[in-house]
């Protein structure tokens, strides 16, 4: 997931998406503007902090994310 997405800028409440590499796996889910709150239950609020969630490697990951003021739940397996 972070390989695809390409550069990630850091808000007050999460990471949010700036750029996603087009044709990956990760355009297919996240939007320029997503703001990600959460990855299997751990809040994000850096950059960092979400390159070691997902370093530390699941069968899949659970995301909590705004979008456009809406709060969403995608599952990636």
């Amino acid at each position: 997931m972070a390989a695809e997405i390409e550069s990630l800028g850091q808000t007050e409440g999460g990471v949010v998406v700036v750029k996603s590499e087009p044709g990956t796996p990760a355009s297919s889910l996240f939007a320029k503007g997503d703001v990600i709150l959460q990855v299997n239950g751990i809040d994000i609020k850096t950059v960092g902090n979400l390159k070691r969630v997902i370093a530390a490697r699941a069968t899949a990951w659970q995301v909590i994310l705004d979008r456009g003021g809406r709060t969403q739940q995608i599952v990636i397996r």
